[in-house]
Parts: structure tokens; C-alpha cells; sequence
């Protein structure tokens, strides 16, 4: 899989006119070769060539964490030490002199001015190169992507009993946290619990806050692999029409006219028109609705292409 990665890439870097990409740790050198190295002040990076073999500058201190994608995959390994100049070591596994070169968007300054100065031209980002790849799926692809969707979508169904008045926001993310684990995720990324006031910070996290009855409950959950998904749970309030409520929620996550519901009517599928996916979950004391923007955070990364926006139809692109 990982050989057929990189050979796709390298062919779309010599399509786009560039002499290679240099891709640091994140989720482009995950996709690419598999490995899970965090970046750190010295330069890790992989070379790939749009003609030639791929080969991996890292730091000799640092070596073992790249050695079993290397090993694995056949890659070329150069290492420096402290003193060294890694940014020449990748200027040479590109031919040397100004040559056009794509890097990760997740390259860091203390990385990207330096190489700048060794190429003597200025990078440009490899997104465009990489967006394709990570667009089209292989069936093996898909298949884990369903996996994972069945999961995450497995510790959605048990939030909503989760909400009970007189817990807390740090309370409800915990029993969160560990159902992801539990369903099958390797870690969790974040969990966001907003109740009432809350709810209007879409990065709240979570806290002591205790929920009411009748408190509108934003939860934002990920975890690697996983769909990131951002489901709106609503309870009936004093103040508001909670049938209204609902219609109001319904319309902004479909972009379209809702037809009449009560908050128990199911509106899962959607017509293929509607933006984003929308699900209602009934309940006995407070009902529930998910609001999902598809494609926001399926692979590697908690965000990254595609992402939908008004009018866009969502499809699976095969490879």
C-alpha cells in the first residue's frame, strides 16, 4: 500500500512540474510511509524525489523511531548529528541547486526558512500534489473508513443517555473518552461537551459545569480514523418552542426547508441535495440531533480535505 502511495505521489510531483517533495512529520508522512514520528527542533523529513529513489534525512539521535517504516518500505536513510547541515542533505537527494519543491503544510518555520535558504527558492505546498491521494480511495480504503464510521458512530448512540441533568461536562467527556477506546479507536483526539452557555464556543472542551434541564448540549468528539463529527443535542426549554427549536437546527444543517417534525421523527437518510448528513436519535428525556459535516476528519488528520460546503454533493471517489 505504502509503495503504491509513493509512487502515485511522485508521479503527480513530476505532473506538476516540480523537482520533489520534502515531507516532515504529520499526517502527509503517516499517509505516505506509515510513520507516527513527531517533528521536534531537529530536521526528520522525507525525500521523494519526482525521479528517483525516496530517501529519509533524520537526526542519528532519532534514528530507531524511522527504522521500521524505512526497513519496511526499502527507504534510503541519511543521518546527521548535531553540527551538520540536514538542509544541504536535502538539497543533494534533490540534485542539488534551485530546484521546485513541494512541502508538507504541516512543516514547521524552523524547518521550511532554513531548507528556503539551501534550495535558493522559495517551497510551495504539497497539498495539491497530495489531495488527489488522499481523495481517491482503494476499496481496502473504504472499508476501514466504514469500520471506523460504525464505531464512532456506536459511541454516538450512547450519548444521549449520557446527558442527564445534575452531571457534569467533565463527567459526560470521561464516559466519552472511554467509549471511544472502547469501541475500537487507538486514542481519543478531543472531546467537546458545551452546555447551555457552552454551546456557542464550537472549542469549549469541557468543564465542571453541571447540565440543566432544558440546556441546549453541543458534543464534538474524535479519535484517529475516525469521522469528526459535531452533533447538536437539544432539550426541551421553558423559552423556546422545542418542536420549533428543532426545525430551526434541521434547516442550518441542511441548508433546505424542514418539513414538519416532532423531535422523535427520523430524518436519517437525507435527500442526496442536503450539505450535510443529518441524524435524529429519539429519547425518552431529552432528544437528540447530529449534525455531521462529512469529510471533515476521515484518515489520518482531525481535519483535512475534502470539506464540504453549500451545494457540494458528497460522493466516494474510487480508485
Amino acid at each position: 500500500m505504502y509503495e503504491r502511495r509513493l509512487a502515485a505521489a511522485a508521479a503527480n510531483t513530476a505532473d506538476a512540474g516540480l523537482a520533489g517533495l520534502v515531507i516532515t512529520p504529520g499526517y502527509d508522512l503517516r499517509y505516505l510511509i506509515g510513520s507516527r514520528a513527531e517533528t521536534f527542533e531537529r530536521l526528520a523529513a522525507l525525500v521523494l524525489p519526482a525521479s528517483g529513489e525516496p530517501t529519509l534525512v533524520v537526526p542519528r539521535l532519532e534514528l530507531a523511531t524511522f527504522m521500521e517504516s524505512a526497513d519496511a518500505l526499502g527507504l534510503g536513510v541519511r543521518t546527521w548529528v548535531d553540527g551538520d547541515d540536514p538542509y544541504r542533505l536535502v538539497s543533494a537527494a534533490l540534485g542539488g541547486g534551485p530546484v521546485a519543491t513541494g512541502v508538507s503544510d504541516s512543516m514547521p518555520a524552523l524547518h521550511l526558512l532554513p531548507l528556503a535558504a539551501a534550495l535558493d527558492v522559495l517551497p510551495v505546498l504539497a497539498t495539491d500534489v497530495l489531495r488527489e491521494l488522499r481523495m481517491i480511495k482503494e476499496e481496502a480504503e473504504i472499508d476501514a473508513l466504514r469500520r471506523a464510521g460504525s464505531a464512532i458512530d456506536r459511541v454516538h448512540a450512547r450519548v444521549p443517555e449520557l446527558l442527564v441533568p445534575g452531571r457534569t461536562e467533565a463527567d459526560v467527556a470521561a464516559d466519552i473518552a472511554e467509549a471511544i477506546v472502547a469501541e475500537g479507536h487507538s486514542e481519543v483526539a478531543f472531546v467537546i461537551v458545551g452546555s447551555g452557555p457552552h454551546g456557542a464556543d464550537p472549542h469549549h472542551r469541557f468543564s465542571d459545569r453541571t447540565l440543566q434541564a432544558g440546556d441546549i448540549v453541543v458534543v464534538d468528539i474524535g479519535g484517529p480514523s475516525s469521522p469528526d463529527t459535531t452533533p447538536t443535542v437539544l432539550g426541551p426549554t421553558a423559552s423556546a418552542n422545542p418542536n420549533q427549536l428543532w426545525r430551526s437546527t434541521i434547516r442550518f444543517c441542511s441548508g433546505r426547508s424542514a418539513p414538519r417534525l416532532t423531535p422523535c421523527d427520523p430524518v436519517y437518510p437525507p435527500p442526496r441535495s442536503t450539505r450535510r448528513r443529518v441524524v435524529c436519535w429519539p429519547r425518552l428525556v431529552w432528544p437528540t440531533i447530529s449534525c455531521t459535516a462529512p469529510g471533515t476528519a476521515s484518515g489520518c488528520a482531525c481535519t483535512k480535505s475534502p470539506t464540504s460546503w453549500p451545494a457540494m454533493t458528497w460522493r466516494w471517489l474510487r480508485a
